[in-house]
């Protein structure tokens, strides 16, 4: 552990690390999605810059996303991710009559664990549907590279939440209870 660790553990107990997370999907039912690779998805406010005697004040106005989630996703033995990929993009696109269905879609939520495999905080993307899904390069000189697929998801919104702190309507933060 570097000094920068340790002194953050000394003041914050344990950091969150961005290797324990967790993605949790309707696509894969009953089951969680092993993501190898991806990023917390975030939303940023938007400014209204208005003019008051010469000067600029900027205003907050409705969040903004970048409307799109990347991840990297290994395949098992049997197939099962490319499976339902295929069954998701099925869903909304007949690739053998060239039908276009309404799209369907579903929510992704995204989890930040403890170290202790404890849910903290997560990110929930409302309106998902899989936009992408990415050519494997194929090479037969490396016998241990695993198919990696790099798929990317649209979403119409996201919702944060946590497990510790809830926001109440009134814009007040309230700590949780103990009993």
């Amino acid at each position: 552990m570097s000094t920068k660790q340790a002194a953050f553990v000394k003041i914050l107990g344990n950091p969150q690390n961005t290797h324990n997370f967790l993605v949790s999907t309707k696509l894969l039912t009953g089951r969680n999605l092993l993501v190898q690779i991806t990023s917390f998805p975030t939303e940023a406010l938007q400014l209204i810059t208005m003019h008051y005697l010469g000067e600029e004040i900027l205003y907050p106005a409705m969040p903004k996303t970048s409307g799109q989630w990347i991840c990297k996703i290994p395949e098992s033995e049997t197939a099962y991710v490319f499976a339902k990929l295929m069954l998701e993009k099925g869903a909304i696109y007949a690739q053998k009559s060239g039908i276009q269905n309404p799209v369907v879609k579903t929510e992704i939520t995204v989890f930040a664990r403890t170290l202790n495999d404890v849910d903290v905080f997560y990110c929930v993307m409302h309106g998902a549907w899989i936009s992408t899904r990415e050519a494997v390069p194929l090479d037969n000189s490396l016998p241990t590279t695993n198919w990696v697929w790099t798929v990317t998801f649209n979403y119409d919104w996201i919702e944060d939440g946590s497990k510790l702190v809830t926001v109440e309507p009134a814009n007040t933060v309230t700590a949780p209870q103990n009993p």
